[in-house]
């Protein structure tokens, strides 16, 4: 803090105080050698989702066992450019399984009419032994077959 003092005759002199000047922060390498450390271990754990990942299933010759409850994904090449999209060709057994979700996951890039994934998320509902029937097909061509079929096996167990 800053003070004006005039005596006579004399000149404005300022008269500093020390007392409340703030302290300098002293920031070594170290320090920022921990903070970045921190920062990346966080931002590690927050993508990988701290080991709570959902299994992921490309090829259907490989059995997917889940238990009651856990989620898992079905990825799918696809091209809805060319209006094939992905569908179930049989109702799920609802006992066993839920459809969560599913969705067009685009390729990276910006390469007009590459194709990229349809990701179908399920979750296992009760025990015991089922199949998930996919179809790609062009949803106005009702009386053509499918260009591709798709049956993943699937168990459930419990928890």
């Amino acid at each position: 803090m800053i003070k004006s003092v005039i005596g006579p005759g004399k000149k404005v002199r300022p008269e500093v105080s020390y007392a409340k000047r703030p302290r300098s922060l002293h920031i070594t390498s170290p320090t920022i050698f921990m903070v970045f450390l921190a920062l990346l271990l966080n931002a590690f754990l927050f993508s990988a989702g701290c080991g709570k990942t959902r299994p992921t299933y490309k090829d259907s010759n490989m059995l997917i066992e889940v238990k009651v409850g856990q989620e898992f994904d079905i990825v799918l090449k696809s091209n809805p450019t060319t209006g094939y999209s992905w569908k179930l060709a049989r109702p799920l057994d609802k006992k066993m399984l839920e459809l969560v979700k599913s969705k067009y996951k685009a390729p990276e890039g910006s390469t007009l009419g590459k194709g990229g994934e349809e990701v179908w998320t399920f979750r296992g509902m009760g025990k015991g032994k089922t199949s998930i029937s996919l179809k790609y097909v062009r949803p106005w061509e009702k009386d053509k077959p499918p260009a591709e079929t798709e049956i993943f096996k699937v168990v459930v167990s419990k928890k």
